[in-house]
């Protein structure tokens, strides 16, 4: 930093997990003599208190400071945003000195109207991180990237993009920054709020543990001060010690990712339909572009046919003791976990049986991923989908719009449903119907007719 004749070099010193110690300047010029200035000292418990602010000149002989130290103390949200900061140095009622207070739009911009600051040196702000407001007001520095609070975007790509294929490399939080913090972002990890029963907080992780661990809210605000660091000792300690939730779906976002999507025109088929019998032994046509071949093609196992099946619904059926909802979800975790995506039936059309061996199924995609959304503050889980019936990746890869959650019908049948289905021109409530079993890896040089591009 140059301030006209005079250079400002600014060193800082962290601790192994990054935290800011302290703040150092150096100033180069004629009257300053290379003059070492130690400019701030940083207050850490379970996480950042605040900061002494120094005006100490190291490298002068009978070293003094010209203004007697101050200490500010933030004082912050359940995400880490900095709401005030308070200082040490006593008003002329014996009441602590506001030196900052800050209202924030749900992406981290400041409102308008709604601030108050004695002065621009307190650095800290949105979910405690540093402004860089060198480069424009509203924009954040991050370990590995800048923030664009008035975008409510990143400034560049995520480092992790590869394996959130299905979403934007830019998007802060999944676009939910009311409930998720990223502070640097990568097993889901939780803490309930003992005030509220209703209340979680979460972070995913990507530590190679597939599971979700609940944790005291102590050891939460350590883990955030920590930047949620997996390689840190006092990490693997809490993860360990912490309760896991297994009834809670782990993250896993997308294991089809960066493979291509076949969609409904993927094979070059004539525009025919073909005869065949169902189970009841009457004639019927259906279109020879069938969905059940474009999900198994889709799928990067080689699935089973309805003779091998686990049934979780079937409106048909004379008796429930052939239905294995548990049983169903249970493979389909187990597979996801494997890198596995599994192929299932749906069943959308009110009142028509089909011809496949579950009467109910009416549809087949691929289940993709899992994990779980904070519906009312408590945890609810959910399956994503790649849906075949259309032509348009977007709306076929939308894993955020294409979740089955956990759902109870009228009759207290337990099922899977997603309410956006998009055959029928799309609002179709779909209801998984059953669960086709892997048979291993698919052969990659299966030769099917493909559509000529």
């Amino acid at each position: 930093m140059v301030f006209l004749n005079r250079i400002v070099t600014t060193y800082y010193v962290r601790d192994p997990q990054g935290n800011v110690l302290a703040v150092y300047e150096h100033k180069h010029g004629d009257s300053d003599n290379g003059t070492f200035t130690l400019t701030e000292q940083h207050l850490y418990g379970a996480g950042r208190l605040g900061m002494r602010k120094r005006d100490l000149a190291l490298n002068v002989a009978n070293a003094s400071e010209s203004t007697p130290p101050v200490t500010h103390y933030e004082l912050t949200n359940h995400l880490g945003n900095v709401m005030a900061v308070i200082s040490d140095k006593a008003s002329s009622t014996n009441e602590p000195t506001v030196v900052s207070l800050s209202d924030y739009y749900p992406y981290g911009m400041t409102e308008p109207g709604r601030s108050y600051s004695e002065s621009d040196d307190y650095r800290y702000g949105y979910t405690g991180h540093e402004k860089e407001n060198d480069l424009a007001e509203g924009v954040y520095i991050t370990e590995y990237r800048l923030l664009d609070t008035r975008l409510g975007k990143w400034m560049s790509v995520d480092p992790l993009y590869a394996k959130y294929a299905d979403m934007s490399s830019y998007n802060y939080c999944h676009n939910n920054p009311i409930v998720l913090v990223d502070p640097n972002g990568e097993t889901d990890v939780i803490h309930k709020d003992p005030e509220n029963d209703n209340k979680y907080q979460t972070e995913y992780i990507d530590d190679g543990v597939n599971q979700v661990v609940e944790v005291q809210c102590e050891e939460w605000d350590a883990l955030l001060n920590m930047g949620f660091d997996s390689s840190n000792e006092l990490y693997k300690e809490t993860i360990e010690k912490g309760m896991v939730r297994k009834d809670i779906n782990p993250t896993i976002s997308n294991v089809l990712a960066g493979k291509e999507f076949i969609g409904y025109d993927y094979y070059d088929f004539e525009e025919k339909y073909e005869e065949f019998i169902d189970t009841d032994g009457i004639r019927k046509k259906r279109h020879v572009r069938n969905c059940n071949r474009l999900a198994k093609t889709q799928n990067n196992q080689t699935a089973s046919g309805g003779n091998e099946r686990i049934d979780l619904y079937d409106i048909y059926s004379e008796t429930e003791s052939a239905f294995d909802f548990k049983g169903g979800v249970s493979y389909v975790k187990e597979q996801l976990e494997s890198g596995n995506s599994v192929v299932v039936g749906i069943h959308y059309k009110g009142g028509e049986k089909t011809g496949n061996t579950n009467k109910s199924t009416g549809h087949f995609l691929n289940i993709v991923g899992m994990g779980f959304d904070l519906k009312d503050g408590q945890p609810v889980n959910y399956f994503s989908y790649y849906d075949n019936a259309t032509t348009h990746e977007m709306i076929g890869t939308d894993l955020i719009g294409n979740r089955f959650y956990f759902s109870t019908l009228p009759d207290k049948t337990e099922v899977l449903m997603d309410k956006t289905g998009v055959v029928n021109n799309g609002g179709t409530t779909y209801i998984m119907s059953e669960v086709r079993i892997n048979k291993g890896k698919k052969d990659i040089g299966d030769s099917r007719k493909k559509k000529q591009r």
